[in-house]
């Protein structure tokens, strides 16, 4: 039995800790060889950025140099006389000492058309024409420029161009380059790295370069390298080691590294692109790291880590043979225990399946019940997925299927949240016995009463969700708020007649004026038409003229042309106010949308100061302090002109009462709109008088009321208080004091611009 466990176990293990110990190995050399890398590409940044310090540094001291320069006056009295030979014999001198001393190895001096004047350190050519970056870079842009630029011969120059300004003007440009390969020295100095510079050939002739080598006295070889050539070294690498790498280059991949090897010496290479002052390309900089030491010191330390790793796999291997023979010892302890314990658990498992069967008959019936109830009930798990509806929810949502359901997103057919804005899951809000409202699939909008609580259902946790259908009560809201709207009207209906009766009275005397001015009027037409038909006859007598003077005076027509202006201004006003009144009746009692729309509240206000003006004018004077420019609110607005309009009368039934209305003055009602914050404000005082404490807190109860039996039902305020603050999420509050007045002040928040 032992062998049969042990050597299925043993043999896995073996294979797997020697494929875990090559991983390991392979592992550690791919990770020594991405730190040489680093490495290298770490130096080979040190030396573009080494490089480009040293070009900087040299520039700002060549800059000295022509600073000083410029300054001389002989030079400049040579300059400005145009004489080359005394020019000359002025720089010579000082070309000598910052060759042999700063190795400056060009000295130019060039006119304004970039036309050489003088090459110190050539005196016998002149008057060509000037091409390099760096000149051109300093006539456009007018200021000292420098950079290094690849020269016929195949070697690179740092080349700096000061624009000379004499006395405040350009008189011409002068110039001072020196050979770069003695920066190439000081970088392996500095940074203990080997360089080979190479030059594309595109940029350079090749008889041009043979001269060169001549002239420095080189022996590179032209055709070491396919696409380059070397212009200096600094080691001796064999080309057949760079070549294959050079077509990467070319795509300037700066994370290339290669290796060479030359005399058991080895190296990690890379290449720096070399730039000219035009931006172009025009060679590299092959760095080269001696990593010798590091590559034996790694071959050592993997040797070691692999014998290392040897013995622990063989002494590993030992420990588990040991110890997989004695667990075996106890594996048939066990068995004869969990026999025993199989036993057991098929007899515990009879009985839970018995429970089980008693639990599911409770569910089965329970689920009976709820599928029955006359209102919604629906199960949602924590990840917003319905798992059980009644039929009661499937009549109210129009779907004729459970299974169509059962399993789909609650957004998609309760409420239409949307991923992360569940109320109760998302948003943590608390929902037990409030309004809501429900949109199906379609995007209908059903209004409900929505409970909702948490329960554990076959082990997990639950929302359960109790839906009431109220449409029907919504709808009789609405016909409740209609007729208590024309039971408004039919109270008003009676000053509302009176209103339109005054203008339309005077109307009808000014049409009767009319139509007896008219007979004067025809009569006196006639009279002047019998005129003017003698007239296009003969001349007129004086007896004719005279008559028609008598016309004039008989019809009155001095009072006419005076009366008849005025009785057609006064029936221009009767009728407009009979139509401002019908148009405020029809706005007042048409049936308002049952979705808010967005409504400047001065004009609900202007509307029902008309409607309920039989009610005050008696008793008070209206003060209109509207707020222009007022900000509109999402509102029902007929259910908010009903509450400004219960607050009207009720404020002229104050004065009234308080007995300003009877002999002693009219009293006086403000309307004043605002805004405050983010609500715009309404606020409605008069000064009938105050309400006392006893009624202060009150005020807002249903059927409560200070009025004289049969004056009030006590449910204006309340109504008020409802529809402002349920139904808009408003405010309505008051500011009473006894023996002064009351204010009644509501706030509805301001509708939000659409998106």
């Amino acid at each position: 039995m032992n062998d049969r466990i042990r050597r299925p176990i043993m043999i896995p293990l073996a294979l797997g800790l020697v494929i875990l110990l090559s991983g390991f190995m392979y592992t550690f050399y791919r990770v020594k060889t991405n730190q040489n890398n680093e490495e290298v590409l770490t130096l080979v940044n040190a030396v573009s950025e080494q490089f480009q310090w040293e070009i900087e540094r040299d520039a700002e001291f060549m800059v000295g140099l022509l600073d000083f320069i410029e300054q001389d006056e002989s030079i400049r009295q040579a300059w400005l006389a145009a004489d080359r030979e005394q020019l000359l014999k002025s720089t010579q001198p000082i070309f000598e000492h910052i060759r042999s001393r700063y190795q400056i190895t060009h000295f130019y001096f060039h006119d304004l058309d970039r036309v050489n004047f003088l090459r110190v350190h050539n005196p016998d050519k002149h008057s060509d024409y000037i091409k390099r970056f760096t000149m051109g870079s300093a006539v456009e842009k007018g200021k000292t420029t420098h950079g290094i630029e690849l020269g016929k011969l195949g070697t690179f120059t740092l080349r700096v161009v000061l624009p000379w300004l004499i006395d405040g003007d350009l008189v011409g440009y002068i110039e001072l380059g020196e050979e770069i390969e003695h920066i190439t020295q000081r970088l392996q100095t500095a940074l203990e790295l080997d360089f080979i510079i190479l030059i594309d050939k595109q940029f350079i002739r090749y008889e041009n370069w043979a001269n060169g080598q001549r002239l420095l006295d080189r022996h590179e070889d032209w055709d070491e390298y396919k696409q380059k050539v070397v212009m200096c070294r600094t080691i001796d690498i064999p080309a057949g080691q760079i070549q294959p790498w050079i077509s990467q280059d070319i795509t300037e991949n700066r994370d290339l590294v290669f290796s060479a090897e030359v005399s058991d010496q080895k190296y990690r290479s890379s290449f720096v692109p070399l730039r000219d002052a035009g931006g172009r390309k025009v060679g590299s900089i092959v760095a080269f790291l001696n990593t010798t030491d590091q590559a034996f010191s790694s071959l050592v330390l993997m040797r070691t880590i692999l014998l290392t790793a040897i013995l622990v796999v063989l002494i590993l291997l030992g420990f588990f043979w040991y110890h997989i023979g004695n667990i075996e010892k106890h594996l048939i302890s066990f068995h004869n225990q969990l026999a025993a314990a199989k036993l057991e658990l098929e007899d515990r498992n009879q009985q839970l399946n018995q429970e089980q069967t008693l639990l599911n008959r409770s569910h089965s019936a329970l689920r009976n019940i709820l599928a029955k109830v006359p209102f919604g009930v629906v199960l949602i798990d924590k990840k917003k997925t319905i798992r059980w509806l009644n039929h009661a929810v499937l009549k109210m949502i129009d779907e004729g299927s459970e299974d169509d359901i059962i399993g789909k997103k609650c957004g998609d057919y309760l409420c239409g949240a949307g991923e992360s804005e569940c109320p109760i899951l998302d948003l943590n809000q608390e929902v037990d016995n409030s309004e809501r409202v429900l949109r199906t699939r379609e995007g209908k909008e059903i209004p409900i009463i929505k409970s909702v609580m948490e329960v554990n259902f076959d082990g997990e946790d639950m929302l359960l969700e109790a839906l009431i259908d109220i449409r029907d009560r919504k709808q009789m809201e609405i016909e409740l708020g209609q007729a208590r709207k024309l039971e408004s009207v039919g109270q008003l209906a009676a000053g509302i007649a009176h209103e339109i009766n005054t203008p339309a009275q005077f109307v009808s005397n000014n049409i009767n004026f009319f139509k007896e001015s008219m007979e004067d009027v025809l009569k006196l037409i006639a009279g002047y038409q019998n005129m003017l038909n003698i007239a296009q006859e003969r001349s007129l007598s004086t007896g004719e003229i005279e008559g028609i003077e008598q016309l004039l005076e008989e019809i009155d027509w001095d009072y006419l042309k005076e009366e008849i202006p005025s009785a057609i201004g006064q029936s221009q006003d009767g009728i407009n106010r009979i139509s401002n009144i019908v148009r405020a009746m029809k706005e007042f009692s048409h049936p308002g949308n049952r979705e808010k729309t967005p409504k400047d509240l001065n004009e609900v206000i202007e509307t029902t100061v008309i409607i309920a003006r039989n009610e005050w004018k008696y008793v008070a004077e209206m003060q209109l302090d509207l707020l222009a420019d007022l900000p509109q609110v999402n509102c029902l607005v007929d259910e908010i002109g009903q509450v400004f309009l219960n607050i009207i009368v009720n404020a002229a039934h104050a004065i009234g009462g308080n007995g300003n209305g009877n002999g002693n003055g009219k009293g006086l009602i403000k309307v004043n709109s605002s805004v405050r914050d983010d609500w715009v404000e309404i606020r409605i005082e008069d000064n009938g008088g105050g309400i006392p404490a006893s009624a202060q807190e009150h005020i807002f109860d249903p059927f409560f009321t200070t009025k004289d039996v049969g004056k009030g039902t006590g449910q204006g305020l309340t109504i008020a208080y409802d529809v402002v603050t349920v139904k808009h999420d408003g405010k309505l509050t008051f500011e009473t004091e006894e023996g002064v007045g009351t204010s009644f002040i509501v706030r509805l928040p301001i509708a939000m611009p659409a998106a």
